[in-house]
């Protein structure tokens, strides 16, 4: 018997898209703001690894630039940003964030009009809108 050949996980666009979907749905559904803020912060912060090559999870295996031009990924980062903006106090971290928002908007991906947005990804995009 011969065991299989050990198998690096390698992350695929489709993944990241999961982990993601996987903390937003979590920090929708707990009570707990802090936990909540933790899982939004963790969204931006997978967003952030990816961009960096970032060794942690493998996302460094992710091309960046496969990211930003995923619709839905990018959809789900800006959600966290609107959902945390609440939750942040300190002035410098919301600046970050509405940096982060507005880099986004600038992307190809979001202004592909072939497809309909959700009401919420709507809602989302204008929020970031207004921070400009």
């Amino acid at each position: 018997y011969v065991d299989e050949p050990e198998r690096k996980w390698i992350p695929s666009m489709s993944s990241l898209r999961s982990l993601l979907m996987a903390y937003s749905r979590e920090a929708t559904v707990t009570e707990d703001g802090d936990r909540r803020r933790e899982l939004y912060e963790r969204v931006i912060q997978t967003y952030e690894d990816v961009l960096m090559g970032e060794r942690r999870m493998g996302l460094q295996r992710i091309d960046p630039m496969g990211m930003l031009d995923d619709r839905r990924v990018v959809l789900l980062i800006i959600h966290a940003l609107v959902a945390l903006r609440p939750l942040v106090s300190d002035t410098n971290r919301l600046e970050e964030l509405h940096n982060t928002g507005r880099s986004l908007l600038q992307l190809d991906c979001l202004r592909d009009n072939s497809s309909p947005l959700s009401w919420s990804a709507q809602k989302d995009l204008d929020a970031v809108r207004s921070w400009s």
